[in-house]
């Protein structure tokens, strides 16, 4: 195959083919590696990055910062992650949660997502974070681990239910979603402000997740509103991420 002259602006540069050589100082060499599709992806994060006929750039925008009420840099930030794939990781490490505390004589309902990985996975919970343009924060938890955790009732209807109704779960998470969606739109409308209001959410919560905690049961010795979970029957895998 043997070498040729390349130009690089006045110089002359020689280039390397594949089985050539060289004695020049100035070289430039080029090897052909095949398709980077083909390469094993050992880990998550290589999965994601991997270069493959189903992955593609995904981008967030301005308008999505502007209603989170965040701060976006002059582009929108170009985010990696397929869709599909955030369903499938949070169907295996998220939680929805609801906790319901007492203070000052007053309930307080905080609906919560959350994913939490060793911290040697600390890059790929910043590039979740950066697939929900930004929302919540990542912080310790555990000695060796990490939480990306999302609180705010907004940035939960803005970005977390955006997408889970779009890409939706196929385990049984799916029904603890369901039930974590109707939570949020009651304390987003301050349905729980109300008796009424805060006795559904409670029921919510005593079907998500491992039920009432001990301080709720006795709080609400009478409850009589029952919200069922939702039947997770279909669990086909809707796409390869």
């Amino acid at each position: 195959m043997g070498n040729r002259v390349a130009k690089s602006g006045n110089l002359p540069v020689k280039v390397q083919r594949v089985d050539g050589s060289y004695t020049n100082n100035i070289v430039l060499r080029c090897t052909l590696t095949g398709f980077e599709r083909n390469y094993h992806a050992g880990v998550c994060s290589n999965l994601i990055t991997q270069k493959s006929a189903y992955n593609r750039p995904y981008h967030t925008t301005t308008k999505l910062y502007n209603s989170l009420g965040l701060v976006a840099s002059h582009s929108a930030p170009k985010v990696n992650l397929n869709p599909w794939f955030v369903t499938g990781f949070t169907d295996a490490e998220g939680c929805f949660a609801l906790a319901i505390r007492k203070k000052n004589g007053r309930f307080y309902c905080e609906p919560r997502f959350a994913i939490s990985l060793h911290n040697r996975d600390l890059s790929l919970l910043k590039e979740i974070q950066d697939y929900f343009c930004g929302a919540g924060s990542i912080v310790k938890h555990g000695k060796d681990s990490s939480q990306y955790v999302i609180t705010s009732v907004k940035q939960l209807s803005t970005t977390i239910l955006t997408h889970f109704d779009s890409y939706p779960l196929i385990t049984q998470k799916y029904a603890d979603y369901c039930l974590f969606k109707m939570a949020v739109d009651l304390i987003k409308n301050k349905a729980h402000l109300t008796t009424e209001g805060l006795e559904k959410v409670v029921a919510i919560r005593k079907s998500l997740n491992l039920g009432l905690s001990s301080e709720l049961e006795i709080a609400f010795p009478k409850l009589t509103v029952q919200i069922p979970r939702v039947s997770v029957i279909d669990q086909t895998i809707p796409d390869p991420y």
